[in-house]
């Protein structure tokens, strides 16, 4: 249930930049298919990039800075939950499952 969930979500909040395969747009957005960070046991650093977003560092040869917007606000602990199952577990990626709980708690060590 979680994996279908996760790719319903996937699909809408996150294809577009990660593409629907997961492979990313080089120098812009990441590759999800077979990333390290994906895949580790501890999902908090996927977690927090959703819940918190994330931007790129602008350096002399790319000035313009690429962000992600935090989906805190748009998606609950479940659909969170799901999505990372989803992400972890799909293009070839094998990773432990994330729970409502596990969003929860990094929810609330944020909002702090």
């Amino acid at each position: 249930a979680a994996m279908r969930a996760g790719a319903a979500i996937y699909a809408d909040a996150c294809s577009a930049c990660h593409l629907a395969d997961g492979q990313g747009r080089p120098t812009m957005f990441p590759k999800l298919a077979g990333s390290a960070v994906a895949q580790q046991d501890d999902a908090t650093t996927v977690v927090h990039l959703i819940l918190a977003g994330g931007r790129t560092a602008p350096t002399p040869t790319r000035p313009s800075t690429f962000s992600m917007p935090s989906f805190a606000w748009k998606l609950d602990d479940q659909q969170i939950a799901d999505v990372t199952t989803y992400l972890r577990n799909s293009w070839g990626n094998k990773a432990p499952a994330v729970t409502p709980r596990d969003v929860y708690l990094l929810r609330e060590v944020l909002r702090k």
